[in-house]
């Protein structure tokens, strides 16, 4: 019965520092790095040793850079200027990645409009300061989905495939105004393409081809990637044809 006792006890221990584990903690940092915790608005400097949770963002600065260990124990280290939730760093399987996006399509499906749809009064007046708040948000925008689309770039070259995938797709979804040239989709076929799905894969390259036809991208600056987009097109298709 006394061992039954301490077995119980060593468990529930165990569990206690299971839950209490950080989802990442800083093993070394270079430059200015910062970390927003939780939904508050405001960044702090990131310190080593400083343990982050999920709900926890971190952005690299300018010729800065972070290592960050992992729940699993792994290591990654993130370049300068990037953004990345540390929910982004979680490893996802096949089938969480899946739900995930089949969650995605759900809720774009279009609501059904009321039959008595609310009417409200005109909006007569803006603050100045609402204006200038707008205005600055919309200038930060961009810089923002630079730094948002090197943390896929960093999730891919690590491997984070079905990570890649889910932050491609919340980066499409929140900035739809941003020119890419076919970059997002060139990372999703890449992604899809590690993990053996050929058809999601070619689908993505070719989305990324049609990105740098229709929207004005520069062959001269973008040759390198469209010869990579067209090279895996060819490779996928010839697959295809020989499965």
């Amino acid at each position: 019965m006394k061992i039954l006792r301490v077995v119980f006890l060593l468990l529930f221990v165990f569990a206690i520092q299971l839950v209490a584990q950080p989802a990442a903690r800083i093993l070394s940092q270079h430059g200015c790095v910062l970390v927003r915790p939780g939904l508050s608005e405001s960044w702090q400097e990131a310190k080593v040793g400083m343990a982050l949770e999920s709900f926890d963002t971190i952005l690299t600065t300018e010729d800065s850079e972070v290592l960050i260990q992992t729940q699993d124990g792994g290591r990654l280290r993130i370049g300068a200027n990037i953004i990345l939730d540390i929910s982004d760093i979680k490893r996802l399987s096949e089938r969480e990645m899946f739900l995930w996006l089949v969650s995605q399509k759900i809720e774009q499906l279009p609501k059904r409009q009321d039959k008595t749809p609310l009417r409200f009064g005109q909006i007569t007046s803006v603050h100045g300061e609402e204006k200038t708040a707008q205005t600055a948000l919309a200038a930060e925008r961009p810089r923002r989905w630079r730094a948002e689309v090197n943390g896929a770039a960093t999730l891919l070259e690590n491997a984070f495939n079905t990570n890649t995938i889910v932050k491609c797709h919340k980066i499409l979804r929140h900035y739809p105004e941003q020119n890419d040239c076919g970059e997002i989709h060139f990372y999703l076929g890449r992604a899809f393409e590690a993990i053996h799905h050929t058809g999601q894969a070619l689908a993505a390259y070719q989305q990324a081809l049609q990105r740098l036809e229709v929207q004005g991208c520069g062959a001269q600056t973008h040759s390198g990637r469209r010869q990579e987009i067209e090279t895996a097109v060819a490779r996928l298709k010839q697959s295809r044809m020989i499965q």
